[in-house]
């Protein structure tokens, strides 16, 4: 259940290509559980990043899993969005078992 929101700014260019493929390969981990959104930025104060990206991860992830998958996200954006690593910003946040409802059903993976 990876999932990423990706604040991306005006200098990111226009077409968003298929980044979920970009960021399985970079992270080697399969495609078919990801979700990444694309959020287009109206405006950014402050330190400038052309993209900041929120990375949802369960708990039940391995840490070694966890860098590959934050660390291929950043790769995979600044490859498909043709930007420097160094203007890519990735915060990634654990979420707890029983923190997500999916089908209507609360998911445990602690069990």
């Amino acid at each position: 259940m990876p999932i990423a929101n990706c604040v991306v700014n005006e200098d990111s260019g226009g077409a968003i290509p298929n980044l979920v493929e970009l960021w399985a390969q970079a992270s080697g981990v399969d495609s078919k559980e990801m979700t990444l959104n694309v959020i287009r930025a109206d405006a950014q104060v402050g330190r400038h990043y052309s993209v900041m990206a929120t990375l949802y991860l369960p708990s039940a992830w391995p840490e070694d899993r966890v860098i590959s998958l934050q660390t291929g996200l950043a790769v995979a954006l600044s490859d498909g969005l043709g930007q420097p690593l160094e203007k890519i910003h990735v915060l990634t946040l654990i979420v707890g078992s029983g923190h997500v409802v999916e089908d209507g059903k609360v998911q445990n993976w602690d069990s």
